[in-house]
C-alpha cells in the first residue's frame, strides 16, 4: 500500500514498543513471586498482581494519550523512561521493608496482596503504560495512517509482552534471582531512556553519567542490605517456588528449615538428630506405619518436600518401597545438600504434579500419604472428590490414605476441614480425623485424616492418636467447585 507505515522503516519506535511490552509482562510474572514469600501462593495473590497492573496500565494508556496530544517528542519519551527507571529502582530497594510493614499492619490477605501490588508495581507500570499512546503519536506525526499505525504498534507491544512472559517464566526465573531480574529490567528501561535521549539530538554529559552511576550504586547498596540475614544459609528461586533454607532454634533444638513464605516452614530437621521428626505431623505420619501390624510393602507419597519422611521410613523399615511424587526437581539438590537426604534404591522420586500422576498411574499401594503444601494452602486439585477417587483406585485391598491437612476443627474457619472430611466420606466408608499436636479447636493446625474401606485398619493404626470432632457444615469439594481460599480465610 502506498504511504503504508512500514515497521522496517520505523525500527526504533517498533523496538521501543516491543521491549516496553516485554518489561511490563516480566514485571507482572516476577511480581507474584515477589509477594508470595509474604502472603503465600493463593489465587488472591495472582488476582491482586494482575488486577492492579491492568488497572495501572489502563490509567497509563489514558494519561499517555493526553500527554502525547500536548507535546510528543523523543526527548519527552526519554523523560518517561527516566521516571519509570527511578521508580522501579526505588520500589526494588524498598521491597523488603514495604512487604514487612504490610504483612504486620493489615490482617486481611486480600488487602495485603492488593496493597503490596499497588505500592510496588502500579507506579512503574503506570508510566510504562503511557509509552504506547505516546509512541503512536510520534508515528502519527509522519503519516496519517491512524488505524494501521496504532494497530501495528499495539500488536508489537503485545508480541513483546508474550516474549517477556515466556522468557521470564520459562528461563530467567530459573537462572537469575528475582531481585537481580528487577535490576536487569531497571537497566533495560534506563537504556531505552538513553536511546530516546540520544535520538532526540541531545548529548549525554559527564555530569549525567556520573549522577547515573552514583544513583545506581546507592540503590544497589540499599537493596543488598535489605536481603541479608544470618539465619539464611541458602536461597534459590525455581520454576515453582522461592526457597530459603534457614537455621533456627525450634522446640529448643538447632533446626534447619525449608521456607517458602512467612506463614511457616515446609520441611525441617533437627541438625543433630537426623532421624527424629522435627514436626509433630511428620511424627504422626510415621506413627501410622509403625502402628500397622502388617507393615506396608509399598507406599505412595504425594508431596516430597526435602524427603524427610521417606528418609525416616527408609531408615526404620528398609524393606518398604516408597514412590515419592514431587513436582520440583530442584528440591532434590536442596534435600541432599542441607537435609541429609541420601538417594536410595527403595525411594523412587517422580518429578510430576501429583494430580497428573494420579490420573495416569496404574500402580498399587498399601498406603498413600498426601502431604502437598507450598504454604498454608494446599493445591486445590489434590483435595477434590475426583482426586480422592483416583487415589482410591491405586489402593490395595484394605489400603489406607493418610492426609496431612492444615485447618481448624471448629469455629467460623472450620469449613475447609469439614469439607475435606465430607469429600473423603463421599468415597470411603470410614474416615477419621486426629490431632497431630493438639491446639485450641478454632486455631489452624495440622490434622491427620485417615480414610479406608476398613474401619478396623483405621483403628489399628490410630490407637495412639486423639480423635478430632469436625464441625459439620462443609461441602464436598469437586474439580468444578473447590473454594479453598474462601474457606481458609486469612490463615
Amino acid at each position: 500500500m502506498k504511504n503504508s507505515w512500514k515497521i522496517k522503516n520505523n525500527q526504533l519506535l517498533s523496538a521501543i514498543v516491543f521491549l516496553n511490552g516485554a518489561v511490563i509482562m516480566s514485571i507482572e510474572i516476577i511480581g507474584a513471586r515477589t509477594i508470595t514469600p509474604y502472603f503465600g501462593t493463593s489465587i488472591y495473590v495472582w488476582t491482586a498482581v494482575i488486577g492492579v497492573i491492568l488497572g495501572a496500565l489502563s490509567l497509563g494508556y489514558w494519561q499517555g494519550g493526553i500527554i502525547a496530544d500536548k507535546s510528543a517528542s523523543m526527548f519527552g519519551l526519554s523523560k518517561i523512561f527516566v521516571v519509570a527507571t527511578l521508580i522501579l529502582a526505588l520500589t526494588t530497594t524498598l521491597q523488603t521493608p514495604v512487604l514487612n510493614f504490610i504483612s504486620d499492619s493489615f490482617p486481611s490477605l486480600r488487602l495485603q496482596a492488593g496493597l503490596a501490588s499497588l505500592v510496588l508495581f502500579a507506579p512503574t507500570t503506570f508510566f510504562l503504560g503511557t509509552v504506547s499512546p505516546y509512541v503512536a503519536k510520534l508515528a502519527l506525526t509522519k503519516l496519517q495512517q491512524t488505524g494501521e499505525i496504532i494497530g501495528k504498534l499495539y500488536a508489537l507491544g503485545t508480541f513483546g509482552s508474550i516474549a517477556g512472559t515466556f522468557m521470564t517464566g520459562y528461563y530467567l526465573i530459573n537462572y537469575v534471582g528475582i531481585r537481580q531480574l528487577y535490576w536487569l529490567f531497571t537497566v533495560s528501561i534506563l537504556i531505552l531512556a538513553i536511546i530516546c535521549y540520544v535520538s532526540s539530538g541531545k548529548k549525554i554529559s559527564t555530569k549525567h553519567s556520573a549522577l547515573t552511576i552514583l544513583l545506581g550504586a546507592l540503590f544497589l547498596s540499599l537493596s543488598s542490605n535489605n536481603i541479608t540475614s544470618q539465619a539464611i544459609v541458602f536461597a534459590k528461586d525455581t520454576a515453582y517456588a522461592s526457597y530459603k533454607v534457614e537455621e533456627r532454634t525450634y522446640n529448643g533444638k538447632p533446626t534447619r528449615l525449608l521456607i517458602t513464605d512467612n506463614n511457616g516452614a515446609q520441611s525441617g530437621i533437627f541438625i543433630n538428630e537426623q532421624f527424629t521428626p522435627a514436626f509433630a505431623y511428620i511424627n504422626s505420619l510415621s506413627q501410622v506405619v509403625e502402628n500397622k501390624v502388617e507393615k506396608p510393602e509399598k507406599i505412595l507419597m504425594i508431596g516430597g518436600g526435602t524427603y524427610t519422611l521417606p528418609t525416616i521410613l527408609n531408615n526404620r523399615y528398609p524393606n518398604i518401597k516408597i514412590d515419592v511424587v514431587e513436582i520440583d526437581p530442584e528440591l532434590d539438590k536442596i534435600a541432599v545438600e542441607y537435609f541429609n537426604y541420601k538417594p536410595s534404591k527403595n525411594i523412587n522420586i517422580i518429578h510430576e504434579d501429583g494430580r497428573t500422576f494420579l490420573n495416569k498411574s496404574s500402580n498399587k499401594y498399601d498406603l498413600i500419604i498426601l502431604d502437598a503444601y507450598n504454604s498454608l494452602r494446599p493445591p486445590f486439585h489434590l483435595m477434590t472428590s475426583e482426586a480422592v477417587v483416583d487415589m482410591k483406585k491405586l489402593l490395595n485391598r484394605d489400603g489406607l490414605i493418610a492426609s496431612n491437612v492444615i485447618g481448624s476443627s471448629s469455629g467460623e474457619r472450620s469449613e475447609f476441614a469439614s469439607s475435606i472430611e465430607k469429600t473423603m466420606l463421599a468415597n470411603f466408608t470410614t474416615v477419621s480425623t486426629f490431632y497431630t499436636a493438639k491446639k485450641p479447636a478454632n486455631q489452624a493446625q495440622n490434622l491427620l485424616y485417615l480414610a479406608s474401606e476398613s474401619g478396623d485398619k483405621i483403628k489399628e493404626v490410630s490407637y495412639s492418636f486423639e480423635e478430632v470432632k469436625i464441625s459439620d457444615f462443609g461441602t464436598v469439594l469437586t474439580d468444578n467447585f473447590a473454594p479453598t481460599e474462601r474457606m481458609l480465610g486469612d490463615f
